[in-house]
């Protein structure tokens, strides 16, 4: 994880045996239409978080679910088990 990075920690749940891999950027704000917006993120058990990819605040990644490796800043919320991919993400 030395080059993954975490914005607000506090605000971020990561469950058991998740992989968030090189380059990946879990970030819990963003500035808005002149508006600085924050929330929680939540990167279930099991889940996989591919090199290079950008998950935003209000995600929630379900137990399994896969987010691949190109960069995606949509803010979706993968069911258990699926797998993204894709700029937006799309299920595969």
């Amino acid at each position: 994880m030395e080059t993954t990075d975490l914005s607000e920690f506090d605000l971020i749940r990561i469950g058991d045996q998740a992989m968030l891999n090189a380059d990946c950027t879990i970030q819990t704000h963003l500035f808005e239409d002149r508006v600085m917006k924050m929330s929680t993120i939540e990167i279930g058990p099991r889940c996989k978080v591919g090199a290079g990819s950008l998950v935003l605040y209000d995600t929630r990644l379900e137990a399994g679910a896969a987010l691949g490796t190109s960069p995606s800043d949509e803010r979706r919320n993968p069911a258990a088990g699926t797998s993204w991919e894709g700029i937006p993400a799309r299920s595969e």
